[in-house]
């Protein structure tokens, strides 16, 4: 399937109107949330992979449509019966911190003890961790989540740049996130700009809530990406080094506070009494009622100083580790020895015992530190093997991505960054107005007449990365729609049969009918899998319908981009292989649209005076085809 992405000029609200209008309504009282077992069919290994230690060795798809939910089924329900977007199930260890990465390249960071159960009690041990993305208008049909929003009243539909849900389970239990242990989400997009907004999907209120913005950056290539770290991964491992430097320094203070174990004096050949004042020595006022011990290496000794009255005594640390330098001092005399701290009798016993209790809590608090060194190093090395997995994971999808050629290398780099406090849907949207809007209402018949009850009703506007919902009222459906663009109607009734009305009949069997009843054209098709139907979508929805026969739309060659020079200065032109009405976009690494235009024809010529020197996306957008490619190109100065 094509990548077609189109940025209309279009009234759209700020994220400073939005938070300005949120509409904090009262949680809907005694509404009871129905918890149901969560499994109640096979579970089918779909794919295999090893990780690391902390996540274990499977991953596991799990049909949505087998999984009751608390949501409520007017908000989210699969538009076909028994199809729905399958989960990723990742089982993982709820004590550690850790990194997963989804099929798609998306990576879900996960902090240590980051879960607790109803009660608020910590969750420990393995628990699974459910995942999906939606992105496109099939994506959004299969799963059957509503775009609609609600901003104090101003109903909008919200334009996606991507969709996750994430949901956390125990033995088949619901487990929520822990306060203040937020969940980081590294989303991988197909779209790059910065007026998306993040919202999160509130099952009481039944609505969209507005929670800020995310962030939007371009991941390293696949090629940078085999070499080295990513800057997360960086910034981690940085983090980690930091908390093993403090450690060996907590070692390095704890060493240096080593008790000095008590000397017996019976093992020294000379000893002497010293009333010395502890204050002055504080390293000494553990022991009680000490003599001194001539050190074995003082070879001027002389037993006659101990029969002399000295005026002044003066106590210094020596040059060697547990040994002081003692001088005696009188008129006219002065002498120094080496001597160490020593113990006679039951006093040396007291002063043992007093020394052992005080080693053993010493080496209890080097060892803790030292055990807390040696997790901190085996934590990093998990996350450099976790590294390195990923880099195969990633060389893995890159290898069947160039097999399948299922998308392309640019949109896999843009990457929207949030941060989660709660399981549940999310959704980096923009609101869009319907300005140019008209209404009918509508129900629905076959090709003979015969009045058709339906399940879900969508339309598909071709302008924005949405579908719009209609509820079912009575059996009539209120419609609102831009006329100014190409609409479709997609229907599918109770009995799972496929119906619309084509983009090229929509203005005759709509707008122009006078009747309240619109005929829909049945596809003959079957639908067994989300597959399918993104394969109906590529196949059908560019096509022109009638009650006879498909006939397919005669599309036009494949659109191409040319950007000169390259490198560029102070200019660059944009050129397309044919003539249209286009849009033109410079995009930085960082995602940010740094210059566009409009421009009708086949060429254009940009003024880049005022763009900063580096490399670029040149992104060009066929308006009426909803084609785009790109190019990348250099500014040199």
């Amino acid at each position: 399937m094509k990548t077609r992405k189109v940025q209309i000029d279009r009234p759209a609200i700020s994220s400073e109107q939005i938070a300005k209008k949120r509409n904090f309504e009262e949680v809907l009282q005694g509404a009871q949330n129905i918890s149901t077992p969560f499994y109640k069919q096979t579970w089918f290994i779909i794919n295999t992979t090893i990780t690391t230690a902390v996540i274990l060795a499977f991953v596991l798809f799990y049909s949505s449509g087998e999984i009751e939910s608390d949501t409520p089924s007017w908000f989210v329900s699969p538009a076909l019966d028994r199809i729905d977007i399958p989960y990723e199930v990742f089982e993982v260890n709820a004590t550690q911190e850790q990194m997963i990465t989804s099929e798609t390249g998306s990576q879900i960071r996960i902090p240590a003890h980051a879960f607790v159960d109803a009660d608020g009690l910590p969750i420990e041990g393995n628990v699974q961790i459910l995942y999906r993305e939606m992105h496109t208008p099939e994506d959004f049909f299969v799963a059957g989540i509503k775009m609609e929003y609600d901003s104090a009243g101003v109903q909008y539909n919200l334009e996606s740049a991507g969709m996750i849900d994430i949901r956390g389970i125990k033995h088949g239990t619901d487990i929520f996130i822990a306060p203040n242990k937020a969940i980081s989400i590294d989303l991988v997009s197909n779209r790059a700009g910065t007026h998306y907004n993040l919202y999160y999907l509130d099952t009481v209120q039944q609505n969209w809530v507005f929670e800020g913005k995310d962030s939007v950056s371009v991941r390293a290539t696949e090629q940078e990406s085999e070499l080295t770290l990513s800057e997360a991964e960086e910034e981690h491992i940085s983090h980690i080094d930091t908390q093993i430097q403090h450690v060996r320094q907590e070692i390095a203070t704890i060493e240096k506070q080593k008790p000095v174990e008590p000397k017996n004096s019976a093992e020294f050949k000379w000893t002497f009494d010293i009333d010395a004042n502890l204050n002055d020595f504080p390293e000494l006022s553990s022991y009680k009622k000490t003599i001194w011990a001539v050190d074995e290496t003082e070879k001027a000794f002389d037993p006659e100083t101990g029969k002399i009255v000295w005026y002044d005594v003066i106590i210094e640390k020596g040059r060697r580790k547990d040994v002081y330098t003692i001088t005696f001092s009188r008129p006219n005399q002065t002498v120094s020895y080496d001597a160490v701290p020593a113990f006679k009798g039951n006093n040396y016993m007291e002063a043992k015992r007093v020394y052992d209790s005080k080693f053993a809590l010493y080496s209890q608090q080097l060892e803790n530190r030292r055990q807390a060194e040696k997790e901190l190093q085996e934590r990093r090395q998990r996350w450099l093997e976790q590294e390195q997995q990923r880099r195969i994971e990633m060389e893995r999808a890159r290898v069947q991505r160039l097999n399948t050629r299922e998308s392309s290398i640019t949109n896999q780099n843009i990457i929207r960054s949030f941060r989660i406090g709660n399981f549940g849907i999310w959704n980096c949207d923009v609101p869009i107005p319907i300005t140019d809007k008209k209404e009918k209402r509508v129900s629905f018949v076959d090709d003979q007449g015969n009045s058709l009850s339906m399940r879900s009703v969508f339309i598909i506007n071709k302008r924005i990365n949405s579908l719009y919902y209609f509820n079912n009222r009575g059996g009539f459906y209120n419609l609102s729609y831009d006329y100014t663009a190409q609409n479709m109607i997609l229907g599918v009734t109770l009995d799972n049969r496929i119906g619309i009305v084509s983009y090229n009949d929509f203005i005759s069997v709509v707008e122009k009918n006078k009747s309240s009843e619109i005929p829909l054209s049945f596809l003959d098709v079957t639908i067994q899998s989300p597959e399918d139907v993104k394969k109906l979508f590529e196949s059908y929805f560019s096509v022109n319908f009638n009650t006879d026969e498909i006939e397919e739309e005669l599309l036009p060659e494949e659109l191409t981009i040319r950007a000169y020079p390259n490198p560029f200065s102070s200019s660059i032109t944009v050129a397309a292989n044919r003539e249209n009405q286009y849009r033109v976009e410079i995009v930085n690494m960082q995602g940010s649209i740094v210059l566009q235009t409009d421009f009708s024809g086949q060429e254009v010529q940009l003024n880049t005076q005022d763009v900063s020197p580096g490399n670029y996306i040149i992104r060009l957008i066929e308006n009426s085809f909803r084609n785009t490619v790109t190019t990348r190109a250099v500014k040199s100065s």
